[in-house]
């Protein structure tokens, strides 16, 4: 039977009729991971806002949570079998994941997006640079600044620190004065000590112009100068100065090296204190603990998953809410009042400002370029103490450094 054109063509409008409105259904709704090492308390903060995005964007995050002792193996094991989580907030632990080649650039986004580098405190921005590919954006950074107990600098009758990093006066000769009058009689019991400690043993070479390493001819720099400098310098201060010593909670160190982190500890000590820049050497520097949200280069839906980093990291008012919840130091520049305030709600009276000047002389440790960061931490925490107890020389206790270093950057 042959049917007429007339009775046809009805049919035919039909079907298309039926096929557009099937192309007008809803898309299935996108779906990407986010994997961290963030703390319940912060998540709960974080929680709110993650269901915000999804609600605007209509993409689901699948969050994982991994312990931060377990991130690295875990992740390293991800980027063998290839199922790696989209998008993931890491610090300086990404360097060991760097030999599997696991992150995505994200240069090609930052430029199609207009995000604006200069909008970032360049420290934080540079230290996700690997090889001319940015492989995160920043959300937060630690760094180190001085502590120093008011009441002990009044009992004293010594002038506080300053509070400008441009002040050369606060140099190594000065701290090295300042707390050897507040250091006790070693027959005073309990004995109280002019500074607790100096914080990672990464960034005191800086402090001379020195490094641990060279990350391009992967060969030890332990032996060279400057670094010999800071290794006497640091020794010098607990063997012949003798100022080292006691804590800065129980009031028996007047001074101590420390970050952001401290400040909600320290805000319930009984104590009046202040913030100052880390003594310079013949330069001032302090180390850099930046944090980043990372796209998986093997990930399926990479639009989806720079929608969520750029509007964790570029929006204001989200950049805010992940600034209240980690109490760091946020790496947009443009938060840096509001840092100030959340901090100075938990310490009235403290310049936290000085945590934002430290931005102007941040570093990114050396050995954080090189995928065997965490061992050379290693090696570093085990060579110091023979160091610091005098039993072995600052010359031999570097040559010890650079042999195992040597040994395992030309592996």
């Amino acid at each position: 039977m042959t049917l007429r054109r007339s009775s046809v063509v009805p049919w035919v409008v039909l079907l298309v009729a039926l096929l557009s409105m099937v192309g007008q259904a809803a898309p299935a709704k996108g779906k990407i991971s986010f994997l961290h090492y963030l703390s319940t308390d912060t998540m709960e903060i974080l929680q709110p806002l993650i269901d915000r995005f999804e609600a605007i964007h209509d993409i689901e995050v699948e969050v994982t949570y991994v312990s931060s002792a377990e991130v690295v193996t875990k992740l390293q094991i991800m980027a063998i079998t290839d199922v790696m989580p989209d998008v993931m907030r890491l610090g300086s632990e990404f360097i060991n994941l760097i030999p599997a080649d696991p992150f995505a650039d994200l240069t090609p986004y930052v430029k199609r997006d207009s995000v604006n580098p200069a909008d970032f405190h360049a420290p934080v921005w540079h230290s996700f640079d690997l090889g001319g590919k940015l492989l995160a954006i920043p959300t937060d950074i630690s760094t180190f600044v001085t502590y120093y107990n008011i009441d002990r600098f009044e009992e004293a009758g010594i002038a506080h620190p300053p509070h400008d990093a441009g002040d050369v006066n606060w140099n190594w000769d000065t701290l090295m004065a300042t707390a050897a009058k507040l250091t006790d009689a070693p027959d005073v019991s309990p004995r109280r000590f002019g500074i607790a400690a100096f914080g990672d043993m990464w960034m005191w070479p800086s402090w001379w112009g020195g490094e641990w390493i060279d990350p391009q001819t992967r060969r030890s720099l332990a032996e060279t100068p400057n670094t010999l400098l800071a290794l006497q310098k640091i020794a010098d201060a607990y063997l012949i100065h003798n100022v080292v010593g006691g804590s800065f909670s129980s009031g028996t160190a007047a001074m101590a090296y420390g970050g952001s982190w401290n400040v909600p500890t320290y805000a319930r000590l009984g104590f009046d204190w202040d913030l100052a820049p880390v003594a310079m050497g013949t330069r001032r520097s302090t180390i850099l603990y930046p944090n980043g949200l990372f796209m998986s280069r093997t990930c399926a839906n990479k639009d989806l998953a720079w929608e969520f980093i750029r509007f964790m990291t570029t929006e204001l008012e989200a950049a805010k809410i992940w600034c209240t919840a980690l109490g760091r130091i946020p790496a947009l520049r443009r938060l840096g009042q509001h840092f100030v305030g959340l901090q100075s709600q938990l310490r009235a009276g403290v310049d936290y400002q000085v945590f934002l000047a430290a931005m102007e002389y941040a570093e990114y440790p050396a050995i954080r370029r090189v995928p065997e960061a965490i061992d050379i931490q290693n090696i570093l925490n085990a060579a110091w103490p023979p160091i610091r107890n005098g039993q072995v020389t600052v010359t031999a206790g570097a040559a010890n450094i650079a042999r195992q270093l040597n040994a395992l950057l030309s592996r």
